[in-house]
């Protein structure tokens, strides 16, 4: 096996991963004549529950603030202990008197009890889900679930925005628990094979500078694992100057120093996403943006999961080297085309380019639908970016959803025929591409 192992930082991130995670427990095929195409081990562990029976969660490490996780438990149904029984009289410590304080716990949201009761739920409104747990179809291992608790997600008195909070939050939890051998290495000591390790972070607040250093403490331990970092952003030029000056400001010193220590990194935001009003996408909702952002996470690295046979397959570090071999530019550009194709479903492009975010106007291959790099958008005064034509210098494609496996046998055979060209054109120098018969699954959860 060649696992996975995901960290996720920070309650946006946390909204990236669960779609991701939904999106990996559809594939499970529960037919007896059906089977998956993907390899289920690469991201999921098995385990044993309270009661002796098997399970199988996602090998990861979710950490969120305090009132992030809003009605999930650390304790799941998977895992449930005993009540302890309450003490007998007299044997407490303390012969005065008790008095236990709770805070008002946050409640179930209907679309969970009815996944707990096995019904079909209601479909989700974007005024109902105000948590990623709202909507999350997955049990995670009680190891998995690890809040931070000095601060509070919706504090705003003191808020987690700024990198030097971020910094100094890791240092201290690490000089007290060190944080990578705690949380982690459980899950690399379970792994026969790791073949690296995706981190989603938001590189806007306080997660970033939080983000860096976990980085810094992963590359003293895995000097030579792929490490592919998912950096959430917010739309450029939201909020109040000063605030947008704090987000921009973290954002360029978390791009210089994750950059630095990870194999790749890959900004994703919504800046020059141009979205039907029809479809009733919107952008103030976490859970409809991250929607949107997991189809090009979940494309970008389907290949690493893939069974033989099935499309194809390349570990992490192979994707890695097919997009920095060339000067080792590890900031690259992630685009999207949905369903541009009679034959095909989804095509997501990582590329690094001579300047960021910038596009070559006459290169046709870079016209995806969607282009997840944020700053200025092309085509306004400000943008200094449109200013130079930018120059590819690899780029990776993974396609899916092919309805016909003659098509990719033959796309793989004659990577420049005519027939294929809405896929596949003569690229850049250095260029890979990935196919698979495996469509996806969904957008909302």
């Amino acid at each position: 096996m060649k696992e996975i192992i995901t960290l996720q930082l920070g309650h946006e991130s946390n909204h990236l991963a669960t779609h991701f995670w939904n999106a990996q427990e559809s594939y499970f095929s529960y037919e007896p004549r059906e089977e998956s195409r993907i390899d289920h081990d690469v991201h999921w562990r098995q385990g044993i529950s309270a009661d002796g029976s098997d399970t199988f969660t996602p090998r990861t490490v979710i950490y969120d603030l305090k009132g992030g996780f809003g009605s999930m438990r650390k304790i799941n149904a998977l895992y449930e202990e005993p009540v302890p029984q309450p003490d007998p009289a007299g044997s407490s410590l303390w012969a005065g008197p008790q008095t236990v304080k709770r805070l008002p716990e946050i409640p179930v949201t209907d679309y969970q009890q009815s996944l707990d009761q096995g019904n079909t739920p209601k479909a989700l409104t974007t005024s109902s889900v105000r948590y990623w747990s709202d909507y999350n179809r997955v049990f995670y291992h009680p190891r998995s679930i690890v809040q931070i608790n000095d601060y509070d997600v919706h504090s705003s008195p003191n808020p987690f925005d700024k990198w030097a909070a971020g910094d100094l939050l890791f240092q201290t939890l690490d000089r007290e628990h060190d944080l990578v051998d705690r949380d982690l290495r459980p899950f690399v000591e379970e792994a026969d094979q790791m073949q690296g390790i995706q981190l989603l972070t938001s590189i806007h607040d306080a997660w970033s500078g939080f983000a860096s250093r976990y980085i810094e403490a992963l590359r003293d331990d895995h000097p030579k694992s792929s490490i592919w970092v998912w950096a959430v952003q917010p739309p450029f030029g939201t909020g109040k100057s000063e605030a947008r000056l704090q987000s921009l400001t973290n954002t360029a010193r978390a791009i210089v120093d994750v950059s630095r220590q990870g194999s790749l990194m890959l900004p994703l935001g919504l800046d020059r996403a141009v979205i039907p009003r029809s479809t009733g996408f919107d952008m103030t909702s976490s859970w409809h943006t991250s929607s949107l952002l997991s189809v090009a996470l979940e494309t970008a690295t389907l290949p690493s999961r893939l069974k033989p046979g099935a499309g194809s397959s390349a570990t992490l570090n192979t994707m890695t080297e097919a997009v920095v071999k060339a000067g080792k530019r590890r900031l690259a550009n992630v685009t999207m085309q949905v369903g541009g194709d009679d034959r095909a479903g989804d095509q997501v492009s990582i590329h690094p380019n001579g300047q960021l975010g910038a596009h070559n106007p006459g290169d046709s291959e870079l016209k995806l639908d969607l282009s997840f790099a944020t700053g200025p958008s092309p085509g306004r005064p400000t943008d200094y970016l449109a200013a130079t034509e930018s120059h590819v210098f690899a780029k990776l494609s993974s396609s899916r959803g092919f309805r016909y496996q003659e098509d990719s046998l033959h796309l793989a055979l004659n990577p420049t025929s005519t027939r294929c060209d809405t896929i596949l054109r003569r690229q850049a120098p250095f260029s890979s591409v990935f196919l698979t018969l495996q469509s996806s699954s969904f957008v909302l959860s």
